[in-house]
């Protein structure tokens, strides 16, 4: 037991070291603000099931600012948490990129942030992490690009599949060349490993569409049975005038679903 608590003291402060992103936690916050079965047309979609189903395959996901892609994100992360929880084989690994939080998207901190979650899953820290540690430690220094790369590499395989969504690369950063360079580095890990790519972006965004060239595409907008399930859920909330009036209540929602136009 003693040994067990100093095993598990020690996965927690490697870990910790890599990466400080606390991913898990934006991740449960959008979940508790999603409302229940929305995103379910994007989950059935052939694009989506295909991409699901394939190896080293990428779906490109589009959409206009406020159409609801990263709440599509969170549906497709729990989608995939439901499938392959479970499956000590199957990797998943996700980044939501913002504005907010570009001080701590740099390349080393998204590399350290899917490593983290990738070692996370698989349970245990393998002797060249625990080397490299060791290494940084005595300097208090951080992991370079190419041995983060490195390392992901050498964690990746240890899965059959790996499943990684960055949403919002639009949102990572605005130095220029930032994104190509990520998305050139995500590409590379994908052509020698079984990396299933799923991302999502501002439409007509300079320098991001042609990395995905005739890639699988499917574009994100508000559809109006989502927006429908959302306003029932409201209805509660409005003024008397219209929670005891259904003919009102219908009214309203009808308006509101042709004023909204996919946002």
């Amino acid at each position: 037991m003693l040994k067990r608590f100093h095993d598990d003291e020690e996965f927690l402060k490697i870990t910790s070291w890599l990466s400080g992103m606390d991913i898990a936690a934006q991740h449960n916050d959008l979940v508790a603000r999603r409302q229940s079965k929305t995103g379910l047309w994007f989950l059935g979609s052939p694009e989506y099931l295909g991409w699901l189903d394939s190896s080293e395959a990428t779906l490109y996901c589009p959409g206009i600012p406020g159409g609801g892609k990263t709440m599509i994100v969170a549906s497709v992360i729990e989608d995939l948490w439901t499938k392959f929880g479970a499956d000590p084989e199957v990797g998943i690994s996700f980044i939501y990129c913002s504005y907010k939080r570009q001080h701590q998207q740099s390349l080393e901190d998204c590399l350290a942030g899917i490593l983290k979650q990738l070692l996370q899953k698989l349970g245990k820290l393998p002797q060249s992490i625990q080397n490299l540690y060791a290494r940084h430690k005595t300097r208090m220094t951080r992991p370079s690009i190419d041995e983060l790369t490195s390392l992901l590499q050498s964690v990746i395989i240890s899965y059959r599949k790996v499943y990684l969504i960055i949403d919002a690369l639009d949102e990572y950063s605005q130095v220029p060349g930032a994104i190509a360079h990520l998305l050139q580095k995500i590409f590379q890990l994908q052509t020698s490993n079984a990396i299933n790519f799923f991302a999502t972006s501002r439409t007509n965004v300079p320098g991001i569409k042609q990395f995905f060239g005739e890639k699988p595409e499917v574009e994100i907008s508000a559809k109006e049975e989502d927006v429908r399930q959302v306003l029932e859920s409201e209805m509660s909330r409005m003024p008397a005038c219209i929670t005891k009036s259904p003919d009102l209540q219908i009214l309203v929602k009808d308006e509101i679903v042709k004023a909204i136009d996919g946002m």
